[in-house]
């Protein structure tokens, strides 16, 4: 903050070093307007008009003044309203980040979710919860695509993903599916009960001894192959499919791994259980 010098009956800032800018801060410029208006070195029209402020906000300063009757009284405050009625619920908050930290989903897939519970959010405002609480990372921003993703081999590259949730006689289910990124050709189709990590492992170890592993699989940021409650992002079913020896690509992201990750994971190749055999 600016020092002051009385010279004669008038405030002047100090003078800095040649070097150094001479600026004066918005806080100056209150103490200044105040303290003249005080003196009544001129009238209150006079002072907004010289220091450019409507006559509103200069009976404001004066007020704040003369109310607590210290200058610190002229700092900003604060703009935030007493009460937001139209904020969303603490409640509504815990349950979308719970949700996101159980699913991985983004705004759109949450909002759907949330609708069949009977919860009614737009997009925006989801969104707005998870960046708030910190859930939105730089890399889960969509990119726009610089060249064709497709593998050149079958086998080569695998996609795997839940196709949403149905209702069934018994209950829900939700389809599992397998798709071969090269042939386009839907390689395993399951109807599951749920999205537990147990039975996509059941599903998978019988379908890998049966026609072989791939080489690589793409998957979302979502349960039950990505976690966001550490690091890596690894869950059991993730760590399962590493000692088959199956690079993981996760959508969203410019590569499987970073380098980091590369390194931290690269031991969950060894020796602790035997791959299946490879899909040829």
């Amino acid at each position: 903050m600016t020092c002051f010098t009385l010279e004669g009956s008038k405030l002047q800032p100090l003078r800095r070093t040649e070097d150094a800018l001479e600026v004066e801060s918005v806080m100056d410029h209150r103490v200044e307007f105040v303290l003249r208006a005080q003196k009544q070195e001129a009238t209150i029209s006079q002072l907004c008009r010289e220091y450019g402020v409507s006559r509103p906000t200069g009976y404001l300063w004066l007020h704040r003044y003369k109310e607590a009757g210290s200058l610190t009284a002229l700092s900003e405050h604060s703009r935030r309203p007493l009460n937001s009625p139209r904020r969303t619920s603490a409640e509504l908050e815990e349950q979308v980040l719970r949700l996101r930290d159980e699913k991985g989903w983004g705004a759109r897939k949450l909002q759907t979710l949330l609708a069949r519970s009977g919860v009614e959010l737009p997009v925006r405002t989801i969104h707005r919860i998870l960046h708030r609480a910190g859930r939105v990372w730089p890399q889960d921003e969509r990119r726009a695509a610089t060249r064709r993703f497709a593998r050149a081999e079958c086998n080569e590259l695998w996609q795997m993903d839940f196709k949403g949730e149905y209702r069934v006689r018994e209950g829900k289910c939700y389809p599992l599916t397998l798709l071969d990124d090269c042939s386009r050709y839907l390689v395993g189709l399951w109807p599951l009960e749920g999205t537990g990590a147990r039975r996509v492992h059941e599903v998978l170890q019988v379908h890998f001894r049966a026609g072989g592993v791939p080489q690589a699989m793409l998957m979302d940021h979502g349960a039950p192959w990505y976690s966001m409650t550490n690091e890596h992002g690894l869950t059991w079913l993730s760590v399962w499919l590493i000692k088959q020896r199956v690079k993981l690509y996760y959508s969203g992201r410019a590569t499987a791994r970073s380098a980091r990750d590369e390194d931290a994971i690269g031991s969950l190749y060894g020796r602790e259980s035997a791959p299946l055999s490879r899909a040829g």
